[in-house]
Parts: structure tokens; C-alpha cells; sequence
């Protein structure tokens, strides 16, 4: 989960410090065929430190037979506004990502963040993976599919209007510390992300949002 900061795009610690917190279990169901869990986080005096603002984040992940949902939901606990951008960070697990084609991003305006977040529009029938890629793709209207050999995943979102696509290729993931690197090769990263409009929540308001993965 990337909050309250997307990426390096603001003051705080990249993608934001939630995604190196602790979180509590707050429920969680299981049944023959489904499973589910909400994990809770809330502001501490570190992050009060960093972002001064009371707040309570919760993740609800639920499973069921060949589809995954992902929603998140943000309260201001404070008394007064805040603002915020957010991303699911997904990985996708590849056989081969230049086998890979995402389709649904037609005609859509997307930032380049490897050309200097220069803004283009998508003018491919589909997406092909074969460099670096990092890109912000703003107000994405539709669902995607990633198509790879005989398989394809269907992904929709909810509250999310953009979507983040990224794989870092094989210069990058040889920098990265934490990452093998040819691994580049077997994964590719498709977020559901409130990245372009941040989201302004008045004292007491929410906000959620949710990514559907679907096995096809």
C-alpha cells in the first residue's frame, strides 16, 4: 500500500510510510470457498513526526475461487482537512514479460516518468512490454486485461482513476538491492493508484478505493 505519497512526488519517504507499519488483523472469514481479512493501521507519533495529520487506513483482501479483491479505505481522524495520493503497489508474477500485452489503454493520456513525466496518449490496440517502462496513466475508464501465453487476467478498479504501469528492465533491476537481476523478466507492476488528482478528505471523511484481479 503506498500512502499517503505516491512515489517521490511530495516531502515524505517514497510511496509513503504505511507500507513499512505494522497492521492488525481486524477480521477475517474463511469459508469452502472464499477467504477474508481487514488489516488496520492508524497514525503514531513517528508519522504525526512526518505528516501531521490522525488518520486510519484499512486493507480488506478477499479471495474467492479465481478472483482476488483489494480495497482500501482511508478515514481523516483529524480535525481539520488533509490530502493524500495512494497506489496498490501490485506485482504481477510472468513466465516472460515480452510475451506479455495489456489491453484497455487506448486513447488514454498517460505521464512518462522515464522521458522527464513528459505527458502522451496511448495510440496501440495493446501494450507491449520490450523497455523500461513507467508510466501514469490518468483516468483510466475501463477494465484491462494482461493477456500472456494461454492465460489472461482481468483487472478492474473502483475509487482508483489511475493506473500505474511499470517494470524497471534490466539496468534498473540490476541497481535494485532487493531484486535478482533478471527478474525483471517474470513480473511486471499494474496499480490501481490516486496519483494524478490527489484525494481531499474534510474531518471525519473517507474515501475508498479497490482493485478486482480475475483469473480468466
Amino acid at each position: 500500500v503506498c500512502f499517503p505519497q505516491f512515489a517521490a512526488r511530495g516531502p515524505l519517504p517514497r510511496h509513503g510510510f504505511v507500507r513499512t507499519m505494522p497492521w492488525s488483523v481486524q477480521a477475517e472469514r474463511t469459508g469452502t470457498d472464499f477467504a477474508l481479512v481487514t488489516l488496520r493501521c492508524t497514525d503514531t507519533a513517528d508519522t504525526l513526526a512526518l505528516w501531521p495529520h490522525r488518520f486510519a487506513a484499512e486493507l480488506t483482501i478477499a479471495i474467492e475461487e479465481s478472483r482476488l479483491d483489494l480495497e482500501l479505505e482511508i478515514v481523516n481522524e483529524d480535525d481539520k482537512p488533509l490530502a493524500f495520493t495512494a497506489a496498490l503497489h501490485t506485482y504481477l508474477r510472468l513466465r516472460e514479460v515480452e510475451e506479455t500485452r495489456i489491453e484497455g489503454l487506448y486513447g488514454i493520456d498517460y505521464e512518462d516518468s522515464t522521458d522527464d513525466g513528459r505527458t502522451r496518449r496511448d495510440s496501440g490496440d495493446v501494450l507491449l512490454i520490450e523497455d523500461e517502462i513507467d508510466r501514469i496513466y490518468r483516468d483510466v475508464p475501463r477494465p484491462l486485461l494482461v493477456r500472456e501465453y494461454d492465460r489472461s487476467l482481468g483487472i478492474n478498479q473502483d475509487g482508483f482513476r489511475d493506473v500505474v504501469v511499470w517494470n524497471p528492465w534490466e539496468e534498473r533491476c540490476a541497481a535494485l538491492p532487493d531484486m535478482p537481476d533478471r527478474d525483471f523478466r517474470h513480473m511486471l507492476c499494474v496499480e490501481a493508484g490516486a496519483v494524478h488528482q490527489p484525494i481531499e478528505l474534510d474531518p471525519g471523511a473517507s474515501w475508498w478505493g479497490r482493485q478486482t484481479l480475475v483469473a480468466l
